[in-house]
């Protein structure tokens, strides 16, 4: 069951979800990219390197939870490319599989007590089509900042061709961090904000569950939600804030001159289907909440 996070007891907690180290095609070690996420004030951070099991976990803090985890690529399907997954809180000694079949990916993950979230569906190619084949992940990514160098780092339309079609998916914004210092914007350029009461495993495969968080690369929503037949959502100075539902369903506020804009809403009826918000600061970065499913 999907919770509102604006509605939930606990903490917001920042956390990335898609890391690379040298320990497959990054270039930044271990010890360093943890130390490059700390000091940047980051909670949770998960190392999800290419067909490697990460063993991070026994290097958190009270201050910052490290997930052990790994991205694994799987078998093509119609006529997806390929697709790729980020396998999180997956035993360290557990034998990646492979060339699975997405499913079976995601299974795999569940059975190492771990959740998946699904990787760059623009980068990959994935059409709606091949992102529908899929089941039981807890996530797909609408914002991967290592998908800059090629400008496909955004994949809110893929997202909402998801969503227009019944899929009850919450989007994920990460890093997917590969460079040294974060040369080309993939370093510290998008993350997930976790409602959780306490920082653990569990909790964030709980808040990953029930879509408790939302993302951002910039802009801080600060509420989201339905009153009486009205969405509405409040937020950072912006100059445009979105409410989006299905196909045509949806309203755009864009800030006049130098104004700013810190909230917006709509009336919104079942035909939307869902609504999410998004939300586009002065510096063009975005942010995006979960849907509420009407």
């Amino acid at each position: 069951m999907f919770v509102n996070p604006f509605r939930q007891q606990g903490n917001w907690y920042r956390g990335n979800l898609h890391t690379h180290t040298r320990a497959s095609d990054g270039q930044a070690s271990v010890e360093e990219r943890i130390r490059q996420y700390r000091n940047e004030g980051y909670d949770v951070l998960a190392i999800t390197d290419h067909g490697v099991t990460s063993e991070v976990a026994d290097f958190s803090t009270d201050e910052m939870l490290l997930l052990d985890g790994v991205e694994v690529s799987s078998a093509a399907s119609g006529g997806a490319p390929f697709y790729h997954f980020v396998c999180l809180n997956v035993h360290p000694d557990a034998t990646v599989p492979g060339s699975p079949s997405p499913n079976d990916v995601i299974a795999w993950a569940k059975k190492e007590g771990g959740e998946s979230l699904l990787a760059h569906p623009y980068w990959s190619g994935n059409d709606a089509q091949d992102l529908l084949a899929v089941h039981g992940h807890v996530g797909v990514e609408v914002y991967n900042a290592g998908c800059r160098n090629i400008n496909k780092a955004c994949s809110s339309v893929h997202w909402d061709n998801m969503l227009n079609k019944g899929a009850r998916t919450p989007g994920i914004a990460v890093d997917d961090v590969h460079s040294a210092e974060g040369q080309g914007g993939d370093l510290f350029g998008g993350w997930v904000m976790l409602k959780m009461p306490e920082l653990s495993a569990p909790a964030v495969l709980e808040a990953l569950r029930t879509g408790c968080h939302y993302c951002s690369c910039g802009p801080r929503v600060l509420d989201f939600g339905l009153l009486e037949g009205k969405a509405y959502v409040q937020c950072e100075p912006a100059r445009e804030v979105h409410l989006m539902g299905a196909n045509w369903h949806g309203l755009s506020c864009c800030a006049r001159g130098d104004g700013l804009l810190r909230e917006a809403q709509a009336e919104v009826d079942a035909e939307w289907k869902y609504v999410r918000a998004e939300v586009v600061d002065a510096e063009g970065r975005r942010a995006w909440t979960n849907p509420i499913y009407l």
